[in-house]
């Protein structure tokens, strides 16, 4: 096959970087410090984002951030999984610098955040000590957080504190967090707040994201009351589907069975999934070209065993090469879950719309912050895959619009950001100052009236790794090079270790050319040469930290 030289080009330089990545800032503001409200969905996919936007089912995000604020066409994460994602939104850091790479820790039998070093242990302070919440604090911001915080929060705790459910991270004056597992659940879930643990039950009064909007309207009201500038992070399970009985993800054979987990949308939603269309009905499951992908050939398969029949301990990768096509009765699961999860949505929207109506009322809203985002995204059946955690687009694009008191409403930015940005965009836009060196750069200067013409980053880092887990087929690790330029620029490679006998070694490449293939559906063979010099870039970023990073972003 053919390959497209521009995609050689930048490589025949060699691996000669600029010396000098410039970040262009804000200088610090001489008005009061706006109030910074965050609202963070989980695994909601740029294009459900999309779909329910633009069906009008979200009419309060709509109104309150999209046409007051700045969209990113371009916005990515980093690392396309829930926990480092989330810690990298708190970090700045690419993950490994934060160090949390997975939902589940170095140890297969914990959850995620019990990774060595994050929390506080034999006399150190732990990484989690330093956050974009610690830093707000110490710039004077009353700092609140509502909803779910990381993978295993709830079940382990540092060392020295008695129960984990009521442990409260540093930097947060508030603390509403859903604990684990029953974070999952939209009823009969559990929630520390305050360091008390309150129980909720099965009424239409429980329902999860309502609850979480109360209290977020409770913080902004208390806040205000206080004439402190605050920071409020929203943190919702929405659209992320229900897991009653997390071992039921341990024992199965067959990773498809996910296909029919869904979302309870609010009682009030619920007619938008009855499948009646008189009384609405939510839009149907999209089906581009990678749907149910016909060849697979050239994704990579692993060359592990699959796993055993009984419960695995240590578990087997499980890669997009070796998954079969759909079978009849997977489409219509994978509506129904596609459905649920938009519909599960439209209470975010309320959401949104009680806490700007908050805003509003206590005449703060001018002076306010609004910022929306994802986790990461999600596969509805693309590549054959179901979940997240590889590097096509589906999983590493993610909505984020900004509304910010100096931002030109209802524009839209094409400049490439990372998940890695927000928390220094904040720290800027606060007048903070952050206690640890982050990767990421802040976004400020997009969010002027006159944004600047040009824009350092032209690619970044997608990175992840298989660890051993209860968990059967995770993916292998990965490290990906995404890189946008121009429209003529616009690449996905992939170094795909997929052998846990040999983790250093790359045992296969992806290469898509964006231009030509949006779908991601042929990956196409580069000279060794270029495989090894852009092998090498790779190796360069994964180590980078800092300034060297936003260096190597700027491309060879």
């Amino acid at each position: 096959m053919s390959r497209s030289p521009f995609l050689l080009r930048p490589f025949r330089l060699g691996l000669a970087l600029a010396l000098l990545a410039g970040v262009v800032g804000l200088a610090r503001p001489s008005a009061a410090q706006p109030n910074l409200v965050v609202v963070m969905a989980d695994d909601l996919s740029l294009g459900a984002f999309q779909a329910v936007v633009d069906a009008g089912l979200m009419p309060h995000l709509d109104q309150h951030l999209v046409q007051a604020g700045v969209s990113f066409d371009e916005s990515f994460v980093t690392t396309p999984l829930c926990c480092p994602s989330r810690v990298t939104f708190l970090t700045g850091q690419y993950a490994h610098n934060h160090r949390v790479f997975s939902n589940q820790s170095a140890d297969p039998l914990k959850p995620g955040i019990t990774w060595p070093g994050w929390f506080p242990e034999a006399g150190q302070p732990g990484r989690n000590a330093s956050t974009v919440a610690t830093w707000l604090e110490s710039a004077g911001y009353r700092t609140g957080f509502v909803g779910k915080y990381l993978n295993g929060y709830g079940a382990h705790a540092p060392a020295g504190v008695g129960d984990p459910a009521t442990f409260v991270p540093p930097g947060w004056d508030e603390w509403f967090g859903l604990v684990d597992p029953s974070t999952y659940l939209v009823y009969g879930y559990d929630l520390n707040e305050n360091g008390t643990v309150v129980s909720y039950g099965d009424t239409p009064a429980d329902y999860q994201t309502d609850v979480l909007s109360g209290h977020a309207v409770g913080f902004v009201q208390r806040s205000v009351a206080a004439q402190q500038p605050f920071f409020l992070l929203v943190s919702t399970l929405a659209p992320h589907v229900e897991i009653e009985d997390p071992l039921d993800l341990l024992v199965g054979t067959d990773p498809r069975e996910g296909f029919g987990l869904q979302i309870r949308p609010a009682p009030r939603h619920a007619h938008w999934i009855d499948g009646d269309p008189a009384n609405g009905e939510i839009p149907a499951l999209p089906q581009p070209p990678s749907f149910d992908e016909a060849d697979v050939s050239d994704k990579p398969s692993c060359p592990a065993p699959p796993p055993p029949d009984e419960i695995a301990v240590v578990s087997d990768p499980y890669c997009a090469g070796d998954h079969p096509p759909l079978r009849p009765g997977d489409v219509p699961l994978l509506e129904g879950q596609w459905k649920s999860m938009l519909a599960s949505m439209l209470a975010v929207d309320d959401l949104i719309g009680a806490v700007v109506a908050e805003l509003q009322t206590s005449g703060v809203l001018g002076n306010t912050v609004l910022l929306f985002t994802s986790d990461n995204g999600w596969f509805y059946g693309e590549h054959r895959l179901l979940g997240k955690d590889r590097p096509y687009e589906e999983a590493i694009r993610v909505p984020l619009v900004i509304r910010a008191p100096a931002a030109p409403a209802g524009t839209r930015s094409g400049r490439l950001v990372l998940n890695n940005d927000l928390a220094p965009t904040l720290a800027e836009l606060a007048g903070a100052t952050p206690t640890h060196t982050a990767d990421g750069r802040s976004l400020a200067p997009l969010l002027q009236s006159s944004p600047p013409a040009s824009w350092p980053r032209q690619m970044f880092l997608v990175e992840s790794w298989f660890l051993p887990s209860l968990f059967r087929f995770a993916p292998p690790t990965f490290f990906a090079l995404r890189a946008k330029r121009t429209p003529a620029f616009d690449f996905l490679y992939v170094a795909n270790h997929n052998d846990p006998q040999q983790p250093a070694v790359a045992t296969d490449h992806e290469l898509y050319d964006l231009r030509i293939d949006p779908f991601q559906l042929q990956s196409l063979t580069l000279p060794k040469a270029t495989t090894d010099a852009i092998d090498s870039y790779l190796v360069r970023l994964r180590l980078c930290e800092g300034a060297e990073c936003r260096s190597l972003e700027g491309g060879p």
